[in-house]
């Protein structure tokens, strides 16, 4: 097998995962490759071969749609219920703290 294709310790590719390696470059040089110098064609192949051979490993994991996800995003801690904030009451001018 082309080096390009396998690194060292890498198992091959199933024959139906290399047709979607193929079919998957196929696409991309036919929309890019007049802009990809040959490295970077070289360079997606193991990007995509990398890719294939990742979901090779997860495809057998059955997954129900209404499953949750493994983890999720948080931009902002979500409020613990038990610590609801209590709302401040503004003291007028003439009392003291």
């Amino acid at each position: 097998m082309d080096s390009v294709l396998q690194t060292q310790g890498e198992p091959e590719l199933s024959g139906q995962a290399q047709a979607e390696v193929e079919a998957k470059l196929q696409h991309i040089f036919a929309k890019y490759g007049d802009r990809l110098s040959d490295d970077q064609k070289k360079l997606m192949r193991r990007t995509v071969t990398s890719h294939v051979r990742m979901l090779e490993a997860i495809r057998p994991i059955p997954v129900a749609n209404g499953d949750a996800p493994a983890t999720v995003l948080e931009l902002v801690p979500l409020p613990r219920r038990s610590q609801k904030k209590t709302p401040r009451v503004k003291k007028s001018l003439g009392e003291k703290e």
